[in-house]
């Protein structure tokens, strides 16, 4: 029987004339992009199914229809799962000359309007970006908010106030969000991870009534604000208007879900994995979209792969490891992830998908 009061979600926004860029993916192509996200979808899912067989598991899309990847019929993947396919609008877009990077990552604003308005009192929804696995249960995330109603995930832990990220520093951030409100209180914002935020049905609404409010002032006032650098400001990413939002009303108190998510790195150049991450319920593995989630998803589309049959915790949490290097990546992923890179380089040249 499902657990009607937890819901775990994700959404998969696309728009064809995206022109964004997203540095993670190296298909270039819009409607490439697209089924790389809809293979990430399927494997989160999965996942948290395998570990969460008792929650309502929801995917939220501006696609009235998912397409085939090649002849496998995803949509019936999701029904024969019992995931909830709902048709939601992007309504939050930035307009095209205010954004160069990530558009597609304010669809979550419409996601969170909907939990806002259509979840019940006694409900806690979990909204985790689609390049997440799910290692083991919620058990812990459903306790932590039970006590403290919203659970965020520092997931710079919070840098010196002069260190650059993506041509923006915490103490960038604070000129403008006093430039933005000149009541934003006085000391270095706290940076927030757009990839997680878990709470009750009274946290999104207070949320959402927030975002709403910014991001429609930022957008009036889109041409005064100061830009980061020439070539990026405050729309390229939703972390900087969301992270405006949790910092003027004090949530980053409650940044505490570095117990259970962590945003990992798995890159040769860049790699922050660690033996521990075995003790996380969710892994975010960004670097991985396009190589070990890929191939994950093969083995989640065949319903006697080892995915389905091994049993759950540390052989399970193993197995899901080796596909994305974590702890360490071996020469098998290496092989594959070269490959990948190939395939893709002759996609981008030809214009192919999958």
């Amino acid at each position: 029987m499902k657990n009607k009061k937890i819901n775990i979600v994700t959404g998969l926004c696309h728009k064809y004339d995206d022109c964004s860029k997203y540095p993670q993916l190296m298909q270039n192509k819009s409607n490439q992009r697209l089924f790389t996200y809809l293979k990430c979808t399927a494997v989160f899912f999965a996942s948290s199914i395998r570990n969460n067989p008792n929650s309502r598991h929801i995917l939220f899309t501006n696609l009235e229809k998912l397409p085939k990847i090649g002849k496998f019929d995803i949509e019936k993947l999701f029904f024969d799962l019992g995931v909830e396919i709902k048709f939601l609008p992007f309504t939050y877009r930035p307009p095209k000359k205010f954004s160069k990077n990530f558009t597609a990552a304010y669809y979550k604003l419409d996601i969170f309007r909907y939990l806002a308005k259509n979840t019940k009192e006694e409900e806690i929804s979990m909204f985790f970006d689609s390049d997440c696995v799910w290692i083991n249960s919620a058990d812990k995330i459903i306790k932590e908010i039970t006590k403290n109603r919203f659970q965020l995930y520092d997931c710079e832990s919070s840098p010196p106030p002069n260190k650059k990220n993506l041509g923006t520093s915490r103490k960038d951030l604070l000129e403008i969000y006093k430039f933005i409100d000149i009541n934003f209180p006085n000391k270095l914002p706290i940076y927030i991870g757009g990839e997680f935020l878990s709470g009750t049905k009274k946290i999104f609404m207070e949320l959402f009534l927030e975002f709403d409010k910014v991001f429609k002032k930022c957008i009036r006032n889109y041409n005064k604000i100061p830009k980061f650098s020439k070539d990026s400001g405050l729309f390229d990413g939703d972390e900087y208007i969301m992270n405006f939002v949790y910092n003027k009303l004090n949530y980053v108190k409650n940044k505490r879900a570095d117990k259970f998510i962590k945003r990992i790195w798995t890159l040769p150049f860049f790699n922050n994995t660690s033996e521990n991450d075995f003790d996380l319920s969710v892994w975010h593995v960004l670097a991985e979209k396009e190589k070990g989630l890929s191939r994950l998803f093969k083995q989640v589309c065949k319903p006697n792969s080892l995915f389905w049959e091994l049993p759950l915790g540390n052989q399970f949490a193993k197995y899901i490891g080796n596909y994305l290097g974590i702890p360490k990546t071996n020469f098998k992923k290496i092989f594959f992830d070269f490959f990948a890179y190939k395939v893709i380089g002759l996609k981008n040249r030809f214009g192919l998908i999958d």
